[in-house]
């Protein structure tokens, strides 16, 4: 389960997590929920391009914790 394997995190102030989900096609609906609750700008799907979009999630949560918001 993959709640063991994460952080306690509710004292956590100011965190970024990036799950990156190797040879998943595609997420089923909580996902979609997820989604709702984060906001579209904070998922980023798969690219062509070998860790592009885990690269591009990093970046997005360093300018999050710089405090210049979602890009």
């Amino acid at each position: 389960m993959i709640a063991k394997k994460l952080p306690d995190v509710r004292e956590a102030k100011e965190a970024v997590l990036v799950l990156w989900l190797h040879g998943r096609g595609e997420l089923g609906s909580s996902a979609i929920g997820l989604e709702d609750l984060l906001g579209q700008h904070a998922i980023f799907p798969a690219h062509s391009l070998l860790y592009r979009s885990t690269e591009a999630a990093f970046e997005e949560g360093r300018r999050r914790l710089r405090g210049e918001g979602p890009a």
